[in-house]
């Protein structure tokens, strides 16, 4: 975002009523705890009274950027706004997807697997489409908890319940990373080669990632 959100002319100018400051994720570790940043790039909008307002996590196109910093100045789109109509409306799938979102983004784990479990609940055979979708940020919470067996077990979890679900690769490819992390090499390097095989039209930027690691396992 740096080089192409950030030096927009409209996001420029929008920028002149706030004040930006720029944290690098290993000199600035302690803020970068304190307010929970798992992913990058993130931009957290704070208030004049140093409250959060809300936060941006992930890349955002110029006129995306500037909509959802307008949407979030006025508090729509917010935690305390998603919570809000959440509050009225305690079956709503799509809010309390995204109110656990909300709380995955700001590294409050347990309040967003509370929220993805409930939706689960809700929807067990996925007719409203987000319950695959809680499953897999259910196992990515767990590894970013650094759970990495649970994390496994849900990917799998995930691919067991819905096989079709279009979620089903990435849970294929967050498994043998999550096995080469915990050390089991070998079963690592199986499952990445299993995925040449089962997928050989894989996309080349997800082909090279693989070989790539698989490269990394064998040295």
């Amino acid at each position: 975002m740096r080089d192409s959100t950030f030096t927009d002319r409209d996001v420029i100018k929008l920028s002149l009523d706030f004040e930006f400051v720029n944290l690098d994720s290993k000199e600035d570790s302690a803020l970068v705890s304190e307010y929970g940043v798992s992913a990058y790039p993130t931009v957290i909008l704070f208030g004049s009274g140093g409250d959060e307002i809300d936060r941006i996590v992930g890349y955002l196109p110029p006129r995306e950027f500037i909509k959802t910093v307008k949407s979030y100045l006025k508090g729509q789109g917010t935690l305390v706004d998603l919570e809000g109509k959440l509050e009225a409306d305690p079956s709503n799938i799509q809010l309390l997807y995204q109110v656990g979102e909300k709380y995955e983004d700001r590294s409050r784990h347990e309040e967003a697997l509370k929220h993805y479990q409930n939706l689960i609940s809700l929807d067990p055979k996925n007719n409203r489409g987000k319950t695959d979708s809680a499953m897999f940020r259910i196992a990515r919470v767990y590894r970013l908890q650094k759970e990495n067996q649970t994390a496994i077990d849900k990917f799998k979890e995930l691919i067991q319940t819905f096989p079709e679900s279009e979620l089903r690769l990435d849970a294929e490819e967050y498994i043998p990373y999550l096995h080469s992390k915990m050390g089991d090499t070998t079963t690592a390097l199986m499952l990445y080669q299993k995925l040449l095989i089962d997928y050989p039209d894989l996309e080349k930027e997800e082909k090279d990632w693989v070989e790539e690691e698989i490269k990394k396992l064998k040295e």
